[in-house]
């Protein structure tokens, strides 16, 4: 009984806004890239930008979200030479090496890492989700 009232008290509080409230909604779909950092480079002249800024290694990708949630990425991530969140410069496979060889690093594609929550925060949302819905589903029809 109490369920029945939420759900009827959300569709009124739903339904009662305004056609202009409800049209400023944005609920955004599609993709988009994202970059971020894997491993801080050494502060010294060999790596900064031409203004001055330090780079760091980073990673660039293309996530496909649904309401805010990453169902997946699209194509490989890239390395790339990592500014900020906004600027970043791309890394070819002679830079890549030699940075990797400077470094001291032995396998550079094993820092590709995404972020837990590219990786897999919004499929394992969308599968509860999806999972709460068929499981109401076979509820309602046992009762």
């Amino acid at each position: 009984m109490k369920r029945r009232l939420l759900i009827f008290i959300t569709i009124a509080i739903i339904c009662t806004g305004s056609q202009e409230a409800a049209a400023s909604i944005y609920i955004p779909v599609g993709s988009y890239e994202k970059v971020c950092k894997i491993k801080e480079l050494p502060r010294n002249g060999n790596y900064r930008t031409k203004e001055g800024h330090p780079l760091a290694l980073g990673i660039k990708y293309t996530v496909y979200q649904i309401c805010w949630l990453p169902i997946y990425q699209e194509g490989a991530p890239e390395f790339i030479g990592y500014i900020d969140k906004t600027n970043y410069l791309p890394l070819n496979e002679s830079l890549l090496s030699l940075i990797a060889e400077e470094n001291n690093i032995h396998n550079i594609k094993e820092l590709i890492r995404l972020p837990f929550w590219d990786a897999w925060g919004g499929k394992l949302i969308a599968f509860l989700l999806v999972s709460m819905i068929i499981g109401n589903l076979f509820y309602k029809k046992r009762s």
